[in-house]
């Protein structure tokens, strides 16, 4: 069973470092886990250190993916790179992996797109998976559903 209280509280510390140019405490030779969202209403990028504790998040308001298909490519890929930039500044690491969600059912050349716009801004795709499967994992999720209304 999971414990509400710990998902909520990994939820608050994203959320409480999210574009606030700060970060949590970590190891610089520990591994760092990088996922991207391109998403309907904005780009995020998030950082979690080995034991899945949010690092470091920031996002920028982007109209580039609509209905999960990206539709400004290299908006898309100016702002992904913005944020790692900003996030190796911050952070005094050198991102070079990430994973990334697609929104369920997405196949073929759209599902592909979404890992060349992180492979364009510099990034080697680690893992893509369906957004509802990603959230899944990061909540420790073995027994139950994550819902994905989406669409900002």
């Amino acid at each position: 069973m999971v414990d509400l209280k710990d998902v909520n509280k990994t939820l608050k510390e994203f959320n409480d470092i999210a574009n606030t140019k700060k970060h949590n405490p970590f190891d610089k030779k520990g591994t760092l886990k990088v996922g991207v969202d391109l998403g309907t209403s904005s780009i995020v990028l998030a950082i979690l250190d080995e034991n899945n504790q949010p690092i470091y998040g920031s996002f920028e308001y982007a109209e580039v993916v609509r209905d999960g298909l990206v539709v400004n490519y290299i908006e898309a890929v100016q702002i992904v790179s913005r944020l790692v930039k900003e996030a190796e500044e911050v952070l005094g690491v050198e991102l070079t992996e990430a994973a990334t969600a697609v929104p369920p059912g997405t196949l073929g050349n759209d599902f592909k797109v979404v890992s060349n716009v992180l492979e364009s801004a510099g990034l080697n795709v680690t893992t893509v998976v369906d957004e509802p499967s990603a959230a899944a994992r990061l909540l420790n999720l073995d027994h139950g559903a994550v819902i994905d209304v989406g669409g900002g």
